[in-house]
């Protein structure tokens, strides 16, 4: 739910508020993203549990447009960003309540439909790579020759793998 400002909200470190976001369920996760034009916003509510939905708002005119069900995908939501055509979004999330768990990511349209996903890895992160977003995965390996570190990247218009294979770094951070 968005509220006036006058509802709860303060001014903060010199910002003055112009809405307060008030979860119906469970509580306000702290992932959260404005479009390229800042007139729509993206937050998350999850109880860390069963429940997680993404709350569409428009900004400008104070209204939600849409909210997303995302429980099937993920209750551990760590970040969302508006990609692609601005009309979808990209999550990261944890695949448990753990500071050590694994992550995936995936890109979900505004009607609800998962179109891709990423992981599991160390971390998995959004990022530009040859020109194109990219969900860039991290993945640490420890063997008894040594500690490797995987990194690849796949777009996220079709899912193909960004170069002809995983980045392999050895233990010194030196390339292959």
């Amino acid at each position: 739910l968005v509220a006036p400002a006058n509802a709860r909200a303060k001014e903060t470190s010199g910002f003055a508020a112009v809405a307060t976001i008030v979860a119906d369920t469970g509580f306000v996760d702290d992932a959260y993203a404005f479009d390229g034009g800042g007139s729509r916003l993206a937050y998350i509510t999850s109880d860390a549990a069963k429940l997680s939905t993404i709350h569409l708002n428009d900004v400008i005119q104070g209204r939600e447009i849409a909210q997303i069900d995302i429980s099937k995908v993920t209750t551990n939501p760590i970040r969302v960003a508006f990609v692609l055509d601005g009309e979808t979004l990209f999550v990261t999330a944890a695949t448990r309540a753990a500071a050590d768990a694994p992550r995936i990511a995936f890109v979900v349209n505004f009607a609800g439909n998962v179109l891709r996903r990423f992981g599991p890895a160390d971390d998995v992160t959004l990022a530009e790579v040859d020109g194109a977003p990219a969900a860039v995965s991290f993945t640490k390996k420890t063997s008894k020759t040594g500690t490797t570190y995987q990194i690849s990247a796949q777009r996220l218009s079709d899912g193909k793998r960004v170069g002809k294979a995983p980045l392999p770094f050895g233990g010194d951070g030196e390339g292959p």
